[in-house]
């Protein structure tokens, strides 16, 4: 799954309208629930790359990553913990 491309606004809410906002922030929501319920393959370098970002600008070193086919393939993992 490719990182979405940012919308140039953000993902901000740009009318004063009460019901034009409303109806900005069910598309946002729509357009955000359908990539966290994606079946598409994750685009495991982009993936990486933020995390570990992420983690650098917190000062952490970068997390260990092991990525498995299903969540059921991770559940001896993630047990183990």
């Amino acid at each position: 799954m490719k990182a979405p491309h940012r919308r140039s606004a953000g993902a901000s809410i740009t009318s004063r309208d009460p019901f034009e906002q409303w109806s900005q922030a069910v598309e946002i929501r729509r357009e955000w629930l359908g990539y966290a319920l994606s079946t598409a393959p994750a685009d495991r370098a982009a993936t990486e790359q933020a995390i570990t970002a992420l983690y650098s600008l917190v000062h952490r070193p970068p997390p260990e990553f092991v990525w498995v086919d299903s969540p059921v393939a991770a559940l001896p993992l993630v047990a183990a913990t």
